[in-house]
Formats: structure tokens, sequence, C-alpha cells
């Protein structure tokens, strides 16, 4: 026994040193072989040889490089534009995904023009553009190019018509020399009663819900701003038609109307119960100025649109559960932002900058 167990000793002893030696010989040839180990200078001049001759071939021929080196390098060029390593933190996986000209790729795709309401993702970018990275590094190269991932804005569609028609509307008015610190800005607003607060604290035995209604309770609004004046907010009761609209022209504006001590214009969309006949009608027997024209779908040229949207805030701070909760908060944010002096000012005398810059954008939506 004891000499076969010197005999299997000799033999894993044979064995070991063997496969030791196997292995040598292998990371000596993989050494030998790794693309990576290659200069920096050495591969511009691999990258340089395969542009003049055009062949990865002639390119290993000429620097004295296997095929299989100069293939790679050629291949990191082509992707990145560029064969230069990115620094190493201790240990893992080269980053190509973020070199310069990676960057510039990436950000000039995501940037461009977009075809209508669509925006390029990242998997989009990277099928477009054939990159060999996932999709999770070409969102880090947008990042490293100083992009953001934020929601889509809201924006009402413009067709050509209607940019013909908002540019020679805004050309109009500047002709005209229209005084628009003068002009009373109306509308409409819709509030609805529904559960705001989206986030809460909680433990995990005390699960909260956001209800949603499947018919929640809305509130419309109507108001007015001027630097004139402003009315007070008008709540309105069920459908508004062309009656109950000169209700509200009746109860809210011409109220505020006699306080006007210097001529004053009247400014209103499009709606169907604002240019109604009878509409018109009523306006001319109780003296209010004919509305001013107004191009359609242009709630980008609206300051009171503005003024909806901090007294949305406002009352979704509130967190109302109730329609007279709604209508309290409502009130109150109304008389705070119409109350503002400052905030009236920036918007209703910069009026005339956006429809200049309506003109600038050749009719194109605004940032407002």
């Amino acid at each position: 026994m004891g000499g076969s167990a010197r005999l299997s000793i000799g033999r894993y002893s044979s064995a070991h040193k063997m496969r030791q030696s196997n292995n040598a010989v292998y990371w000596a040839r993989r050494k030998a072989r790794e693309p990576l180990r290659q200069s920096e200078a050495d591969r511009r001049a691999i990258v340089a040889a395969y542009q003049a001759c055009g062949t990865v071939t002639g390119a290993a021929d000429a620097c004295s490089v296997d095929r299989k080196t100069a293939r790679q390098w050629i291949n990191v060029w082509k992707s990145t534009g560029s064969v230069v390593s990115p620094a190493r933190h201790n240990s893992g996986r080269r980053r190509t995904a973020t070199t310069p000209a990676v960057v510039a790729r990436v950000v000039k795709e995501m940037t461009a023009p977009p075809e209508g309401a669509y925006v390029p993702s990242a998997a989009a970018v990277k099928r477009k553009l054939k990159l060999p990275f996932t999709e999770q590094s070409v969102r880090n190269a947008a990042k490293a190019g100083g992009l953001r991932s934020r929601p889509k804005q809201k924006r009402t569609f413009l067709s050509e018509a209607n940019r013909t028609e908002r540019l020679r509307w805004a050309r109009a008015m500047l002709r005209a020399r229209h005084n628009f610190r003068t002009t009373v800005n109306s509308d409409e607003k819709l509030f609805i009663l529904e559960d705001t607060q989206r986030r809460c604290w909680m433990t995990d035995a005390d699960p909260r819900y956001r209800n949603l209604r499947h018919h929640p309770q809305k509130v419309m609004i109507w108001g007015g701003i001027s630097l004139l004046g402003c009315t007070d907010i008008c709540f309105v009761d069920g459908k508004i038609d062309a009656a109950a609209y000169q209700a509200v022209l009746s109860k809210c504006l011409l109220p505020l109307s006699r306080t006007f001590a210097v001529p004053w214009t009247f400014q209103q969309d499009g709606a169907r119960p604002h240019t109604a006949a009878s509409t018109m009608a009523w306006m001319g027997t109780k003296g209010t100025p004919p509305p001013i024209p107004w191009p359609p779908y242009s709630p980008d040229l609206s300051p009171i649109e503005n003024v909806w949207s901090l007294m949305v805030k406002d009352v979704n701070e509130t967190n109302p559960t109730s329609v007279e909760a709604l209508k309290k908060a409502i009130r109150n944010s109304g008389r705070k932002r119409t109350g503002d002096p400052k905030l009236l000012e920036e918007l209703l005398g910069g009026w005339r900058g956006r429809v200049k810059e309506l003109v600038a954008q050749k009719g194109g939506t605004l940032n407002y």
C-alpha cells in the first residue's frame, strides 16, 4: 500500500506540473496575442495604415501585428472615433461609451429637431447609430454630454395653416401698435376634485392608496386680468353656453369696466359661446368693446394661462376633499395671484414681447 501511495503521489505531481506548464504556455501565448496590450502609438499606426490601404490584412502586415489585433482596433476606431483608452479605476472593463466622439454623436442625435412629437430614446439612438453598447451606456453618454431625462412638455399641435394665421395676427397687432397694457385678458379654467397627493410617508403595515374617482366633481371658473384691474373669480354652474357666458360677463366684467378711467379692450378666445351672435349683440348693447381678433390654438399667447398654472399649484398644495374646500382654495389663490402687482406687470407688461417672439418663431409655439 505504501508503494502504491507513493506511486499515486508521483503521478499527481507529474500531472500537476504538466498542467502548470500548459497554463504558462497558454497565458504566454494569450499575452503575446492580447490586442489591448498595444500602445496608443501602435493603435494610431494601425488606423493610419488601414486608412491608407483600406484592408485589415494590409494594415496588419504594415504594422507587423496579427489580423485579430488590427481588426479589433479598427473596429474600436470605427465605433468610437478614437483609439485612446479612457482612464480605468483599479480594475474592470474599459470604458468606451463616454469617449468624446461617442458623446458628441449621441448628443447630436438626441437633440436633433424631432419629427412631429417623436423624441429618440436611448434604444432608438443605439439602433440608429449601431453602437456596440447597452442602452444604459447610451444614457451615460447622454449624461456625459450634459443631457438630462425629463418629462415631455405638453404643447398644442399647430398645423402649417395655424402657424401662418398666428404669424399674420402678430404682425397685424404690431403694425396697429395695440396697447396690451389696457387689454383685459380673460378665459375659463376647469378644476377637478381629486386626491393630488401622490406620495406619502408610511410603514409597511400601513398601506395607503390614492383614491381615483370614476367621475370626479369639477368646478369651472372664469376670470379676467389687466393692469387696469382684475375681475373676481366667477364660478360657472353647469355647462357654459352663450346665455351662461353673458351672465358671467354681466356679473364680473361689467362692474370692473365701470372703474376704468381710460379706454380699454377685451380679449377672449374663439370658443362658440364667446363668438355667438347673441353674445356679440349683448356686448354692443352693454357698451363692451368688441373683442380683439384672436388666433386659434393659442393658449401660449394668453398671460392668464400662467395665472391658472400658479393657481393649480396653490390649490393642489391644500389637497381639498370637498367641492366647498376646492372653491375656497380657488378663491384664496385667485386673490393672492391677482393681487400681486409684480406678477401682473411681468405677465401683462411683457405681452407685447410675446407677440414679437411669435414673429421671430414664425408662428411656432412659445415657451410660456
